[in-house]
C-alpha cells in the first residue's frame, strides 16, 4: 500500500502529479491511500516517499484535456473521497475504458460530474449571497463611539467584511471575482474553512473562523429597499424561491428578513 500525502484541501496540483507517477508505475487505486497534510501545524512530512518508478516500456499517458477540467471542479468538493476517485477514473480511462468520460451511466464517472456541478452550484451562489457590511478598522464593533479621527481618516480605514457559510473548498476559486468587483477597496470574507483579505497588496489567505458579530449598517437597508422593490407579487412562489435561496443561506441575508411580510402581502393580494 502506497501512501500520499497531499498539502492542502485543493492541492490539484500535487494530486495531478502523484496521479501521473502512480499510473505510469502501474499501480492500481486499490493499492493507494491519500490523505492531507497541515504544514502550517507541521503534519506534514518532511520528506515524502519517493515517486514511484514508470513500468518498464512505459509510455507517456495523455487524458483528455475534459477529464482535467473535471478533476479541478471535483478536487474542490468536501468529500473526502475525492482523490481516489478520481485516481480510479484516471486508472480506467488510460488503461482500457477510454469512452469512459461521457458514460454518465457509470456510477462513480456520474458521481464525480454531480460533484463538479456542485462545487460550480455553490461557486455562483457565493457569488450572489455573499453580504458585505462597512466597518471601521481600529473601532470597537458596534460601540458606536467617536474615536477622535475625522470623518476623512476613518473613511480611508473602512473594509467591506463578509460572513459567508459555503458547503465546499471554493474560496480561492471565487476571490478573484469579488478582487474585480471591489478594486482597490479593502474587503475581507470569513468563513469556516478559509478566509481571504484584499488590499493594495493584493490576496492573502487564512484559516477558517467563527462567525463574526453582526454590525449593522446603511447597507442593510439598502439591501431591504432593494429586494422589496423588485419583489413581483404576482410571481410570487414559495417552493420557487425556497430553490432559488435555500433556507441556510437566508439567516446572513438582510433582504431575506423581508420574505415573510412581502409573501403575506402577496397572498392577500390573491397573487
Amino acid at each position: 500500500m502506497r501512501s500520499i500525502i497531499l498539502a492542502h484541501e485543493t492541492d490539484f496540483e500535487g494530486w495531478r502529479a502523484h496521479a501521473r507517477s502512480l499510473r505510469a508505475a502501474a499501480i492500481p487505486p486499490d493499492f493507494v491511500e491519500w490523505g492531507l497534510g497541515e504544514p502550517e501545524q507541521g503534519l506534514l512530512p518532511t520528506e515524502q516517499p519517493a515517486p514511484p518508478k514508470p513500468r518498464p516500456g512505459h509510455k507517456e499517458i495523455r487524458v483528455p484535456r475534459a477529464f482535467l477540467d473535471l478533476a479541478r471542479l471535483t478536487i474542490l468538493h468536501s468529500d473526502p473521497r475525492r482523490f481516489s476517485l478520481l485516481y480510479g477514473l484516471l486508472w480506467r480511462i488510460t488503461r482500457d475504458q477510454p469512452g469512459l468520460l461521457i458514460d454518465l451511466s457509470d456510477p462513480v464517472m456520474r458521481l464525480a460530474h454531480d460533484m463538479a456541478r456542485a462545487v460550480f452550484r455553490d461557486m455562483h451562489r457565493m457569488q450572489g449571497f455573499t453580504r458585505f457590511r462597512q466597518v471601521v478598522q481600529g473601532r470597537g464593533q458596534g460601540d458606536g463611539q467617536n474615536d477622535g479621527r475625522s470623518d476623512e481618516q476613518n473613511s480611508l480605514n473602512q473594509v467591506y467584511l463578509a460572513w459567508y457559510e459555503p458547503e465546499h473548498h471554493i474560496m480561492e476559486d471565487v476571490a478573484p471575482f469579488f478582487a474585480r468587483r471591489f478594486g482597490q477597496t479593502p474587503w475581507a470574507i470569513l468563513t469556516p474553512r478559509r478566509s481571504v483579505w484584499s488590499d493594495t497588496q493584493g490576496l492573502r489567505f487564512g484559516p477558517g473562523t467563527c462567525k463574526p458579530p453582526e454590525t449593522p449598517d446603511g447597507l442593510e437597508d439598502l439591501w431591504r429597499a432593494y429586494y422589496s422593490a423588485a419583489f413581483i407579487p404576482a410571481r410570487s412562489n414559495p417552493e420557487l424561491l425556497g430553490s432559488l435561496m435555500p433556507a441556510k443561506y437566508r439567516r446572513n441575508l438582510p433582504e431575506a428578513r423581508e420574505i415573510p411580510r412581502l409573501l403575506d402581502q402577496a397572498k392577500k393580494m390573491g397573487a
